[in-house]
Order: C-alpha cells, then structure tokens, then sequence
C-alpha cells in the first residue's frame, strides 16, 4: 500500500512533467528514475512466468502441511506445481521496496527507513504464516530487493562514471515533452486566433 502510494506520487509528478514541460519537476530527476527503476526491475515479468516453471509446491499444498503435494528443497525443479506456484515472493519485495525512497528523503534520522523495513519483515512473517510461502522465498525477496536497490543507487547517486544529475534528467524529460507541448500550445493558439478574427 506505501509502496503503491510512492510509485503513484512518482509517476504523477513525471506526467506533471510531460504535459507541462517547462515546469520543474516536482521530485528531484533522480528520485524519478531511480524509484521507477528499482520498482521496475523489483518485480520484473519473469518472477510470474517462474511460479509457473519451477514447479514448487506452497507450503500450504505439501503433505506435511495437510496438502496433496511433495516437498522439495528451493533449488529442485522436480516440483508437482503446475501454476502459481511457490517462488520469491512479490509481496514481500514490494513492501522490502518501500525503503528506496530514502536516498532523496533528505530527513536525518533513521527511523523511517527502519519503519519501511519493519514492513517488509512483518510482510515476510504474514506470507510465511499464511503458508503462502517459505522462509527461502521471503529471504530471497528482501536480498534480491536489498541488492537491486543498492545497485541502482550506486549507477545513478554513487559512481562517477554513470551517475546522473537532476538538471541532466529534467532536460532529457523537456526535450522529449517539448514537441509534443509546442505541437498542442500551436494548435489552441491557431483556433484561439482563429475564433477571435469570426468574432
């Protein structure tokens, strides 16, 4: 829910952007690509092709658990899953990614990042509860997640070959809005002109 409410403010400001380009930015243009970026490859379209393709069991599908199907350990793909089956856990990713917003958050303290974390632990334990899915699966969710944010972050903030500015990213945005912006502005002004002279 946090997460989805970060990535729908993100995404409004960009649209902001597009349609009015010569506005600044609402958040910071790294802010920009570095949320819709970690989101992106957070959960990425193959984690949903794989809980059909491994074939591992939920937990609340194997005998030992009062299900009908086997066991297997998280590196066996000899599972009786056909569909939806047990993989990392987007739920948990989604909540572990709640902490990338910190980079750009420009308070001091550490309690809010900790108060994101703790989401994605209390994610973790509800979907391992609900025998959703194995301690693995949620364990992997939140280093998968850790790592792609601290990638991320190090491309765009930390390195100096590749990091970005602001100002670059708010160009980039203005020179491929602007055409599209100058094409409408041209067309209202024509039918505005157009209106005044019939007057």
């Amino acid at each position: 829910m946090v997460g989805t409410a970060i990535i729908i403010l993100v995404l409004a400001a960009l649209a902001f952007k597009l349609i009015l380009p010569t506005r600044k930015l609402l958040i910071p243009g790294r802010a920009v690509v570095f949320l819709v970026a970690t989101l992106a490859l957070d959960r990425p379209a193959g984690q949903r092709r794989a809980q059909g393709s491994l074939g591992r069991s939920r937990p609340i599908d194997i005998t030992q658990l009062g299900g009908t199907e086997r066991y297997v350990r998280w590196w066996d793909p000899r599972g009786e899953c056909p569909n939806n089956c047990s993989f990392v856990s987007g739920d948990v990713a989604g909540a572990f990614w709640t902490i990338a917003p910190r980079p750009w958050h420009r308070r001091n303290g550490a309690c809010w990042p900790m108060v994101r974390a703790g989401a994605g632990h209390g994610m973790a334990a509800l979907r391992v509860m609900a025998g959703a899915h194995f301690l693995s699966d949620v364990i992997f969710a939140g280093v998968f997640t850790f790592l792609i944010i601290w990638l991320a972050h190090g491309l765009i903030y930390r390195w100096p070959r590749t990091r970005l500015s602001d100002a670059h990213i708010e160009q980039a945005i203005q020179r491929i809005a602007m055409p599209g912006y100058l094409a409408l502005c041209s067309l209202f002004c024509k039918k505005k002109s157009g209106g005044g002279k019939s007057e």
